[in-house]
């Protein structure tokens, strides 16, 4: 998606240099710079669907539970520096536990897979309408100069 971003941003720089040594016209001005604006959205709503850019445990309600660790795949190594501490705390717990953990980390994980759909969703709506955008400022810039 960010390099069919930065197509639409080479095919918006072609469509004014179509212009040539005349000054630029506004009716290909304003939507090129529609284009532009809808790119830098898109970019930033991949980029947030890409990139945690706050701190995931901000946004639950409840506390992650212990047993919920042993299937936090980011946090496991920072949890536990050996595979042998991870085997022996993993090995302490009680199904009941374990299933807890499972279930609590499964709900965390479904919520940022619903967060992050989302925000790529939006950059791939945004996308479509800078790429339609791109066309008028092709044709338009294209009549302008015949």
């Amino acid at each position: 998606m960010l390099s069919t971003n930065a197509l639409v941003v080479a095919g918006t720089a072609l469509a004014i240099s179509l212009k040539g040594s005349r000054p630029l016209n506004p009716a290909v001005f304003a939507p090129a710079l529609c284009t532009l604006l809808l790119v830098a959205a898109s970019v930033v709503y991949a980029t947030r669907a890409l990139v945690m850019l706050r701190q995931t445990e901000v946004g639950f309600v409840e506390p992650r539970s212990g047993a919920s660790m042993f299937y936090n795949l980011s946090g496991i190594s920072r949890h536990w520096p050996t595979f042998e501490d991870f085997r022996a705390a993993a090995m302490n717990q009680s199904p009941e536990q374990q299933l807890r953990g499972a279930l609590d980390e499964l709900w965390r994980v479904s919520h940022l897979h619903l967060y992050r759909y989302l925000k790529l969703r939006r950059a791939a709506w945004l996308l479509l309408a800078s790429m339609g955008l791109l066309v008028v400022t092709v044709v338009l810039a294209a009549s302008m100069d015949s």
